[in-house]
């Protein structure tokens, strides 16, 4: 389980970098701005949710779990408005695809440890796992992310 509530703290650095629609009137932002700030973010949320501290059990998550959900809906807020370049649109919009996927099964993750639901919260965990890889391979490889492919 340890490793799992441990995925579900670098779902949230990636569920960060993987949530922004890059829309709004303004011009797309170069392939190197749009990977250094999306790394910026990424960084930021790291360093907030070891403020917060990475949890170690179900309790844990249950408690510290909806301030790291808050940590990503605030980075989320900000990835929204980058607006990356054409050449990294498909996959930009396939990570996000993967974020919203991502924030779904964190949620109900920090729901089944808050009802210390420990099959569900498993359950939860892999496909949590399946997704980080996923996105992992993206951040890093395409989206020139590696902040956001922290293991």
């Amino acid at each position: 389980m340890m490793t799992r509530v441990r995925a579900a703290g670098v779902t949230l650095v990636l569920a960060a970098g993987l949530l922004g629609a890059g829309c709004g009137g303004q011009a797309a932002l170069s392939r190197q701005e749009y990977s250094a700030e999306l790394n910026a973010i990424c960084m930021q949320v790291s360093e907030d949710q070891r403020a917060v501290g990475q949890p170690s059990s179900l309790n844990e998550l249950a408690t510290k779990g909806p301030r790291l959900v808050e940590i990503l809906d605030r980075a989320l807020d900000e990835v929204r408005d980058l607006r990356p370049p054409k050449t990294l649109r498909v996959a930009h919009n396939r990570f996000v695809a993967l974020a919203e996927e991502l924030n779904t099964n964190l949620l109900d993750l920090v729901e089944a440890a808050k009802a210390n639901d420990q099959t569900k919260a498993s359950q939860v965990s892999s496909a949590i796992d399946l997704l980080d890889s996923q996105s992992e391979a993206i951040a890093r490889t395409q989206l020139g992310a590696p902040s956001c492919a922290q293991s």
